[in-house]
């Protein structure tokens, strides 16, 4: 157990002993918080590299070969290969993309790593990653403006532009659905729920993506075009996004609450091979829910093309 868990088992009985623990589990902070600000600095005042002609012996890095045959082929494809490109390569869209995984992932683990009796629910818990997702990719398409709005002129068709970018976001965020379970097995010890879990997560995946995609139409929000990543925009839309998340969480909680629900009943059975029918469900939720999405968002660009374009064009 660790110093949180055993501040928690002791802070009736003996609280300056508890808060002893909290300050001795708290010192990882000290160096997390230097290597973010050295980090954040890094990225502040760095600038691209030439990069040297690649040899036509030399093959890709094995990731960037997976992550491109996962894109697919065709205009999907094309756009979808481009969106992992544009996240992973600015300062901006990197340190979103992290910290909003990493805040979305801690709402979810914390709270289930956190009590007395850490059981085979925790394991599912950590496969919820629609709220990494939505955090790291809620504003898909403002993020991303000058480029996506230079696909909407060259003609690229709002269903395509729409499941491009829910691709994209699915492949950026697909190790989260293999390493919040991860944990929640490494702490709780409950292995043989692992591959359930990894099932849930991809479940969960699928969801936030497609949460994603709805979320990023309703409230698109221009950035700035500056590499810095502490920059904002002048787009007064802080409390509307709020909004637009409230009720994407809240339309995911309602669709997903009954797998939920038997995924948990199947949990109190001690039956792996119940879980694992209800993770297998979870997946097809997911896609369902993926699939809406995506329906839902390539509508709302389809009737306000004009609008959207306009709000995900950063002012000059």
């Amino acid at each position: 157990m660790g110093q949180l868990g055993r501040a928690l088992g002791i802070a009736g009985e003996e609280p300056l002993t508890a808060l002893g623990h909290v300050a001795l589990g708290s010192l990882w902070l000290i160096p997390l918080g230097w290597v973010f600000a050295w980090s954040t600095r890094r990225l502040l005042v760095a600038t691209p590299r030439e990069q040297r002609p690649r040899a036509r012996s030399e093959r890709p890095h094995p990731l960037n070969a997976v992550a491109r045959r996962a894109c697919g082929s065709g205009a999907i494809g094309a756009v979808a290969w481009r969106g992992i490109l544009t996240r992973l390569r600015t300062p901006r869209t990197a340190l979103e993309t992290f910290t909003g995984a990493g805040i979305g992932l801690a709402i979810v683990l914390v709270p289930a790593l956190t009590v007395n009796d850490v059981g085979a629910g925790a394991v599912l818990v950590g496969g919820a990653v629609q709220l990494a997702v939505l955090f790291m990719a809620g504003n898909s398409f403002g993020s991303d403006g000058p480029a996506t709005a230079t696909e909407i002129l060259t003609g690229v068709e709002p269903a395509v532009l729409v499941r491009a970018k829910a691709r994209s976001v699915a492949i950026v965020a697909s190790p989260i659905a293999v390493l919040g379970p991860l944990i929640a097995a490494g702490v709780a010890g409950e292995w043989n729920y692992l591959p359930a879990g990894v099932l849930v997560g991809i479940g969960g995946l699928l969801a936030g993506a497609g949460g994603a995609m709805v979320q990023s139409t309703l409230v698109p929000i221009a950035i700035p075009e500056s590499d810095n990543p502490l920059a904002t925009g002048d787009s007064n839309k802080g409390w509307f996004a709020a909004l637009a998340l409230a009720m994407v969480l809240a339309a995911l909680a309602v669709v997903t609450l009954p797998v939920a629900l038997a995924l948990f009943w199947a949990v109190s059975q001690e039956s792996l091979a119940l879980v694992t029918i209800c993770a297998v469900l979870t997946v097809g939720a997911g896609a369902l829910v993926f699939r809406g999405g995506c329906v839902i968002a390539t509508r709302r660009w389809s009737d306000d093309e004009p609008g959207l374009f306009a709000s995900i064009t950063p002012s000059r």
